[in-house]
């Protein structure tokens, strides 16, 4: 695990959600940080799958201590939607 979000502070910002989510994505594709972009699609660009996609959003729902509906990690194509997800169902 990138590090412990149990007791993410309130002001932590996006920056830091941007850069947790980069760190679980470079740690599980062993894949250079500058590899990873917003736009980054997981499949496409950054060398994952399906079943990829679906362990990294159990990495997220773990490392935020969130839930993401199926049929909303379904639709996950690129790092920014994961991030969205997050902050989405994120309470700071």
């Amino acid at each position: 695990m990138v590090q412990d979000l149990t007791n993410f502070p309130i002001e932590t910002g996006q920056d830091d959600i941007f850069y947790t989510i980069k760190m679980i994505i470079v740690d599980k594709f062993e894949i250079d940080p500058e590899q990873v972009a917003m736009q980054s699609s997981i499949i496409d660009d950054l060398g994952g799958d399906i079943l990829d996609t679906i362990e990294l959003v159990m990495d997220i729902e773990d490392e935020f201590n969130i839930a993401i509906p199926d049929h909303e990690a379904q639709a996950i194509v690129t790092v920014q939607d994961m991030y969205d997800l997050v902050i989405k169902y994120f309470e700071y």
